[in-house]
């Protein structure tokens, strides 16, 4: 299941994929940015950061996927991961 959460104004969107692959977390993101008429510029946090961060080391630094990059730069957001809940 993919949520994508909009913190400030509660706005939820959810959809169900068969498969938990990148594909279907970018497509997830397509579709929310449909679903709310547009795109968050700032402050989008990932809390499933597999789909988009390649490894973490001890100090908390982490390589973003390549895939990853380019999808947010073509949409033009930044992101930070956030620990799963």
């Amino acid at each position: 299941m993919f949520v994508f959460w909009l913190a400030h104004s509660g706005k939820a969107i959810h959809r169900v994929y068969p498969t938990q692959g990148q594909e279907a977390f970018l497509e997830g993101h397509i579709e929310a940015f449909t679903a709310i008429g547009g795109i968050p510029t700032r402050h989008i946090r990932q809390r499933q950061p597999v789909a988009s961060v390649l490894h973490g080391t001890t100090d908390r630094r982490r390589t973003e996927n390549q895939r990853w990059i380019l999808f947010r730069s073509h949409f033009g957001f930044d992101a930070s991961t956030a620990s799963p809940v």
